[in-house]
């Protein structure tokens, strides 16, 4: 009796021990089934959630943001790891280090008593101008002229915005005038250019007539735009008269280069000019000159033709 007893309890015994084993193979199943790979790493070890801090701010896709450099070009560098760098063309500007100038415009260069501003877009970013806060321009698209545009009497502020960043909760300025002084019957010319010294957006701010000084003659004026291959040097441009005028003499601008990037007006008699560099930096371009009009020539050398004329009369 006793035996059979034993016997009974043991075959109990083994039973809970069988199902205790079961129960601890299932576990360990289900355990190694959700391990990529495997417990010791043989799969592919991929995790599509580690966070990648990056310098402008971190993602959880496995994706670095990237080092902004601060070029308002658009040419971002991107490190992933700290050891390699790529550049990527992007149709925006880095809004992270904007640029500010200030500048006064006190020559009553035109008949309206607002005053008024022209934009010249040479870079290739879609830009909207506002005016202490309120947009005057929305959208300047790249090589345009906006022509005219009339300011309140009170415009102290010019902004720059990336059209393309707008949307964008950060989104500032990249390029402040401020503060900016205009008299009225004033006209302020403003023209952007991609800076080949510094890779960012390069702004010339001009005061500008809109009457020559003579009804016979116009008054013309260059600007350069580009750096036509070095940055550091200058040459003597002249207007070469191509067909009989009043006068028929060529006028030369001298000293212009990519820093002294803009001339004074000049007296120049009506007709047909060819636009030449002494160091032959750009194709010649010719231009009409009439009388009673005053020109700004633009020397752009990034777009073709070369020369851009403005006629600051209209």
């Amino acid at each position: 009796m006793m035996m059979l007893l034993v016997q009974m309890v043991a075959t109990m015994i083994n039973k809970k021990l069988i199902q205790c084993l079961y129960l601890a193979m299932a576990c360990l199943s289900l355990l190694l089934a959700s391990c990529d790979g495997g417990l010791f790493g043989t799969g592919d070890g991929t995790n599509n959630n580690i966070m990648i801090e990056g310098e402008a701010g971190s993602t959880t896709d496995g994706m670095n943001e990237g080092e902004d450099t601060g070029s308002t070009d658009g040419t971002t560098t991107g490190a992933t790891d700290g050891d390699t760098t790529g550049e990527t063309q992007m149709s925006t500007v880095d809004n992270s280090m904007p640029t500010t100038e200030s500048f006064d415009n006190m020559l009553p260069g035109g008949q309206n008593a607002a005053p008024q501003m022209r934009v010249v877009n040479l870079t290739q970013l879609n830009v909207q101008v506002s005016v202490n806060d309120n947009p005057v321009i929305n959208e300047l698209l790249p090589q345009q002229d906006s022509g005219r545009v009339e300011l309140p009497v009170d415009a102290a502020q010019l902004l720059f915005s990336d059209v393309a960043t707008l949307s964008m909760d950060d989104s500032v300025a990249f390029h402040t005038i401020e503060p900016f002084n205009a008299a009225e019957f004033s006209i302020t010319t403003i023209i952007m250019r991609p800076d080949d010294a510094t890779s960012n957006i390069g702004f010339i701010t001009l005061t500008t007539q809109s009457e020559s000084t003579s009804p016979s003659t116009a008054l013309v004026r260059l600007v350069q735009a580009t750096s036509l291959g070095d940055i550091n040097s200058s040459s003597t441009i002249t207007l070469v008269a191509t067909q009989p005028n009043n006068s028929g003499s060529d006028v030369n601008f001298e000293g212009l280069s990519y820093v002294t990037q803009k001339t004074d007006y000049a007296d120049v008699l009506p007709g047909t000019y060819s636009l030449t560099d002494a160091n032959n930096r750009f194709a010649s371009e010719s231009i009409t000159i009439e009388a009673g009009h005053v020109y700004t020539l633009v020397i752009n050398s990034n777009m073709a033709p070369a020369l851009r004329a403005i006629d600051d009369s209209q």
